[in-house]
């Protein structure tokens, strides 16, 4: 459902004259239970409650991407971070920065009997993540909180019905249920301040809270931990961050590194990786995979919402880049059986990440298809080379040899350098001659030095053809006549100026002027 056309039923169906409202509509919806709202919301998406189209809504009109650094996950992703953290002994998952809840709800819908627990920082996306758990009947727990200090400012609880899920406002103070899997799309590269007491495997830098998250994740959760991450944590040399990286390494918790194709999201073109932890490894490999060009690409549309009728009534299309059900599928199955493909995947051991210094780009395990060169006739390169030589002769220069060592020409290197090539034209010639090819290689001749005083002349080379070099040297020369005749009548001008007051007076004899 394009953009603008859901806002607009949005409004409607909820009786509201401003979207921004619509977080204070869904708040009051939640907390009172209103069932008939979350009829007429499903019958508006036609009940399609894989898709979080509440996400789109608050996207656009209300992500905070100056500060809180917010762009909301592709469903794509938020498949493939499913698929990869399956829970097989436990329904709790943990989601970390959950958002309007993308990551949730995809988790949702490969296992309806899942629970949640959802942490975010945003007071204003709550009543969203709220809705979009209620009207999917889901049990969870719903923390308003900074999650890298551990301060929390409210707790919602919502607990499965018969069709939705009630929803209420708890104490604090409550102990959550330990999860068996983590997924998160945390905000990149923010500055924070941390609660020390939390981070086992060292403290990131105040300027950079990505290793913070991920050790958040893999705290929480018992089993599996899937993130979304900027390729930037795979080869930091921050200080800190390199310990933690080498740390995780060292302690075998990450499973695969999977690189992600740029353009995956609809508000920025940063490249992303996914980090998979997993704390029952009985080894420190990992499994890298660069997906980086294996992708579908999809074009989205949008309808102008500001400025003249030239944009309200255009639809504007962007293209974005998707893993399909193929793609995730080759993710889960390269990294299950430790493949390694050449170009694709490579399952490396930690004697060959040590001797990287636990850098984690794919590209620096992975080993590259050898591409087969196409070749090219010899008569067509020998074509393209004389046309090349026959251009540079057009253009002749002929310049004493004195004055051009005065201007920087080193002579006998040229001449030099001249030799060598002659002799390896000639080598080509012979080797071609023996191919049985007969075409003949131009000579170069763009430039002589001569005895006579101070000579330094161009000359076009070809009585059908005209230089393209002396082309620009004529529009050079041109342009400096242009300003040295321009100067000319300046000084022309002063010395009459000068000149009136004297030929005014009569100091100046005039009788043999034509003024």
């Amino acid at each position: 459902m394009e953009l603008l056309n859901l806002v607009n039923n949005f409004k409607e169906k909820f009786n509201i004259d401003d979207i921004s409202k619509l977080k204070d509509k869904f708040l009051d919806i939640v907390l009172n239970n209103d069932i008939a709202a979350y009829d007429i919301y499903l019958k508006l998406i036609e009940n399609d409650l894989k898709t979080d189209y509440l996400q789109k809504v608050f996207q656009y009109y209300e992500a905070d991407r100056t500060e809180k650094m917010q762009d909301y996950t592709p469903t794509c992703l938020a498949e493939t971070l499913s698929i990869l953290t399956q829970n097989e002994k436990g329904s709790w998952v943990y989601d970390c920065c959950s958002g309007s809840g993308a990551l949730t709800i995809q988790k949702w819908s490969t296992d309806n009997s899942l629970k949640f627990v959802c942490e975010e920082l945003d007071t204003n996306v709550i009543p969203f993540l709220l809705f979009n758990l209620a009207v999917r009947n889901i049990t969870a727990y719903v923390v308003n909180k900074n999650i890298l200090t551990g301060d929390i400012v409210k707790v919602y609880q919502t607990v499965s019905d018969e069709k939705y899920s009630s929803v209420k406002e708890i104490e604090k103070d409550i102990v959550f249920p330990k999860c068996e899997t983590a997924i998160s799309n945390p905000p990149y590269n923010i500055p924070f301040e941390f609660n020390n007491d939390i981070y086992k495997f060292g403290v990131p830098p105040e300027s950079n809270a990505n290793y913070g998250f991920i050790q958040i994740c893999l705290d929480k959760a018992e089993n599996k931990s899937a993130l979304i991450l900027p390729n930037g944590v795979l080869t930091t040399e921050n200080k800190e961050e390199k310990e933690i990286r080498k740390a995780l390494v060292e302690g075998g918790f990450i499973e695969s590194v999977i690189m992600c194709p740029d353009r995956m999201f609809e508000s920025t073109s940063i490249p992303v990786c996914i980090m998979l932890l997993n704390k029952a490894k009985t080894d420190k490999s990992i499994e890298f995979i660069d997906m980086r060009q294996q992708y579908k690409e999809e074009t989205r549309l949008q309808n102008g919402q500001y400025g003249g009728s030239s944009h309200t009534k255009r639809t504007y299309e962007k293209r974005v880049k998707v893993f399909t059900d193929e793609h995730i599928k080759l993710i889960r199955d390269s990294i299950r059986e430790k493949k390694s493909i050449q170009g694709l995947c490579k399952y490396a051991d930690i004697e060959d990440i040590r001797k990287n210094e636990y850098v984690l780009a794919a590209g620096r395990y992975i080993e590259t298809k050898e591409q087969e060169t196409e070749r090219r006739p010899y008569k067509d390169i020998v074509n393209d080379l004389n046309r090349v030589i026959k251009q540079r002769n057009l253009c002749k220069l002929t310049i004493n040899e004195s004055l051009a060592k005065n201007i920087g020409i080193d002579v006998e290197l040229f001449k030099s350098e001249k030799e060598k090539s002659k002799e390896i034209v000639d080598n080509f010639k012979k080797m071609l001659k023996s191919l049985g090819l007969t075409q003949d290689i131009e000579k170069s001749d763009y430039i002589s030095f001569s005895k006579n005083k101070n000579e330094f002349k161009f000359e076009n080379n070809s009585k059908e053809d005209i230089s393209h070099i002396l082309m620009i040297i004529m529009q050079h020369w041109q342009s400096m006549i242009y300003f040295l005749n321009l100067e000319e009548n300046r000084y022309l001008t002063e010395l009459r100026d000068v000149l009136l007051p004297d030929l005014m007076s009569g100091k100046v004899d005039l009788e043999n002027t034509n003024i």
